[in-house]
């Protein structure tokens, strides 16, 4: 056996009679059965759950197809929202900038109902040049907010919530409207309150 057998050998012996010699107390307290140690023991077991809201859309490009002037369409959206918060939570919607009319790119002054389609309460009547939207809380067509107004308030509900809500966009060109895909940015914002 070599000399460095010699020592590991050793050193195994050596830690072998040290873990030996080691009480047993040290890997498993006895349980005194003195009456000292009750009979049942209570065991708090717990998970910490956050407040969550959220909100996801159907569809984030809704297309109302193609039309021409003096025409009414619509596009729809289903809306979903959701919080865990015991006092509940609001939905809401505005621009995304502080241009709420659909653009189409074109030059020229804004003219709605010409190379703009502006929002308006009134985007269900033929020939409006306007677009609103409806659903919810929202029982009329409205006009469409700028990012720095106070939102328009979709749904809300007092306790927690998980639901769908159904929104229709009216969108009507006037008279005189330009060719053009005419689009805007609008955004949904699920709070707790």
């Amino acid at each position: 056996m070599s000399k460095y057998s010699k020592i590991v050998a050793t050193l195994g012996i050596v830690t072998g009679l040290g873990i030996a010699s080691l009480p047993l107390a040290t890997f498993a307290a006895p349980l005194p059965l003195d009456g000292s140690i009750p009979t049942s023991q209570n065991v708090t077991v717990k998970l910490t759950v956050g407040d969550a809201v959220a909100v996801a859309v159907d569809n984030n490009n809704v297309n109302a197809g193609n039309t021409s002037p003096n025409q009414h369409r619509t596009a729809t959206s289903t809306v979903s929202y959701a919080t865990n918060h015991s006092t509940g939570m609001t939905l809401t919607v505005k621009d995304a900038d502080n241009n709420t009319s659909m653009t189409a790119g074109l030059s020229g002054t804004p003219v709605p109902g010409t190379n703009v389609i502006e929002a308006g309460a009134n985007g269900n009547i033929a020939g409006s040049g306007k677009w609103s939207i409806k659903g919810g809380l929202l029982t009329n067509p409205t006009a469409m907010v700028k990012s720095n107004e106070t939102a328009l308030k979709v749904q809300e509900s007092n306790s927690p919530v998980n639901a769908d809500v159904n929104v229709t966009y009216d969108i009507s060109t006037g008279a005189a409207q330009l060719a053009g895909s005419y689009e805007d940015t609008i955004v949904y914002t699920a709070a707790v309150k």
